[in-house]
């Protein structure tokens, strides 16, 4: 998100003094650890808070900011699920595909 608040506020002419982005997320543990099979491994909750210093107006940080979430493509990629594959090699050699169940 910081990258693409970058790139939008050099597009849009919007100037940025500083800008940090705490991120939290949320597992469940019982999953997590493989204590309960029944329990999923995936986020549950992903909150941000983005902290923007700068002396434009308001209603210009607001659309920039609104416009980096649009085109985050970190953000897009959790919102919307897309296919995972994976390949295991060992010693570069392929042994077996690595599918989404693990």
């Amino acid at each position: 998100m910081l990258s693409q608040l970058t790139r939008f506020a050099s597009v849009q002419d919007v100037p940025i003094d500083a800008a940090e982005m705490e991120v939290r997320a949320t597992f469940p543990q019982l999953g997590k650890y493989g204590l309960d099979p029944s329990v999923g491994v995936a986020m549950e909750r992903l909150e941000y808070t983005l902290d923007v210093r700068s002396d434009v107006p308001r209603e210009k940080v607001v659309a920039l900011v609104e416009t980096a979430a649009r085109y985050c493509h970190a953000a897009q990629s959790l919102r919307v699920p897309v296919p995972v594959e994976g390949t295991l090699r060992l010693n570069g050699e392929e042994l077996i595909p690595v599918s989404e169940d693990g």
